[in-house]
């Protein structure tokens, strides 16, 4: 059903995912619990911009890698990953007033629809080839 080079290429994705969740959640957590007074929206936006860089610099040099390693993707996704930051912002914020739960299982659920996006989206429109 999917050829060998989109396995390849989701596999790395999500280990790089994996790796941009673990440090996204840390800024989070630290931002949300200790110096934001419990701000999920801004908390969130502090924590996406650290997974801004994370993601990008290791999706353009090894997820997606181009012959040139060039830079001239990072406009395109910068754009994409602040639409994505904001979609995920506001829906954790939503969620958060809407729903009688933790706010890490929150997170939790609005990162797993941000990243199915974020793949396709990425792939289709930032390191297309």
């Amino acid at each position: 059903m999917f050829d060998k080079d989109f396995v390849k290429q989701l596999t790395k994705f999500l280990i790089v995912g994996a790796s941009n969740t673990a440090l996204s959640y840390i800024v989070f957590f630290i931002s949300y619990n200790y110096f934001l007074s419990k701000d999920a929206f801004y908390s969130q936006c502090l924590s996406y911009s650290a997974g801004i860089i994370w993601s990008f610099f290791w999706n353009n040099k090894w997820t997606f890698s181009k012959a040139n390693k060039s830079w001239s993707a990072f406009y395109p996704f910068l754009i994409l990953q602040l639409f994505l930051l904001l979609i995920s912002a506001f829906l954790l914020d939503i969620a958060k007033a809407q729903l009688n739960l933790s706010i890490n299982l929150i997170w939790l659920g609005v990162m797993v629809v941000i990243t199915i996006l974020n793949f396709f989206l990425t792939k289709h429109l930032v390191f297309k080839r």
